[in-house]
């Protein structure tokens, strides 16, 4: 029913964003249909709950529609034109939280208008946002790619073959940001992966994961020296070589930038180190004991929680 999909939407919604909705609900850019905004202010004033007798079909037309004849087929267009509105208010939300999608959507308007220096402008200004960035993970090299093309692109729409030395020369670069997007995909995988078969019996088809990431382990040459990258490669290190490998280099090294890693990757690397040295606390390494609790005291000073 309409009613229960809208309401399930909404009680998702905090006050600000409620408050943020009513805002794009009256805005005649996504909706003019007064209507809607009128069912909308009756309909929220029981947010978050949405559990009253005066939320049926009948009770809001007579609200909405005062002294006209019950019709809750209209009452039901409009609560699909709210929902419609609501699933593109959550769209655009994340559109606008999103910095780097918009960013390169805004330079391909630029490119299309042939308005260069506002291209120009935008394009350095990206570049100058994403570099300051203090771990280069796989977004980093993802908007990188990204930026990189399109500024690739809009020089080869204006300039001759014989002047496109630069451009050329910045291809390499795009094969670069794409192969590093793609080993930290893969490492986040595979580490993923590692820490699931802890709680999860996983069928045999993700076992290529694993291969390649040992395949970009041999050729770690090629691979970028940054925080996120090292780390990663140490803990996939750990984990394929458990029995003859030092890990408290991959340890210290974690523990040692802490404050940097933001709290997904933390957790994310930290869970299989938890699991092993739990392993070998109970295989009589009581030394590993003290690291596990170290881990698990880290864990709840940032405020995460622990899957094990």
């Amino acid at each position: 029913m309409v009613y229960n999909k809208l309401y399930s939407i909404l009680r998702t919604f905090s006050k600000e964003e409620i408050t943020e909705f009513r805002k794009f609900l009256n805005s005649p850019y996504f909706n003019q249909n007064e209507n809607a905004g009128k069912l909308f202010d009756a309909i929220s004033s029981y947010h978050p709950e949405y559990e009253s007798g005066n939320l049926t079909g009948e009770k809001l037309h007579l609200e909405i529609f005062p002294g006209a004849q019950v019709n809750c087929g209209s009452i039901n267009n409009l609560i699909t034109k709210i929902i419609n509105l609501a699933e593109k208010f959550l769209a655009v939300k994340c559109f606008m939280e999103e910095e780097f999608i918009s960013d390169r959507l805004l330079l391909k308007e630029y490119d299309s208008r042939k308005l260069d220096n506002l291209f120009y402008a935008a394009i350095n200004r990206s570049k100058e946002q994403l570099n300051r960035r203090k771990i280069l993970d796989e977004e980093y090299y993802k908007n990188m790619y990204y930026i990189n093309e399109l500024e690739i692109a809009f020089n080869r729409n204006r300039k001759p073959l014989g002047k496109l030395k630069n451009e050329f020369n910045m291809i390499p670069l795009s094969t670069e940001y794409l192969l590093y997007y793609v080993y930290l995909k893969i490492f986040h995988s595979h580490i993923t992966l590692l820490d699931a078969e802890q709680h999860v019996n996983l069928e045999n088809g993700h076992s290529w994961v694993k291969e390649t990431a040992s395949v970009i382990l041999e050729n770690a040459k090629n691979a970028p020296h940054t925080l996120l990258m090292d780390i990663y490669m140490k803990t996939v290190k750990f984990a394929e070589f458990k029995d003859d490998y030092d890990i408290d280099e991959t340890f210290n090294e974690i523990f040692n930038n802490k404050n940097l890693l933001p709290p997904d990757k933390l957790k994310l690397i930290l869970s299989p180190l938890f699991n092993y040295c739990k392993e070998k606390e109970f295989a009589g390494d009581k030394s590993y004991g003290l690291k596990a609790l170290k881990i698990m005291k880290l864990m709840v000073d940032k405020n995460l929680i622990l899957d094990y």
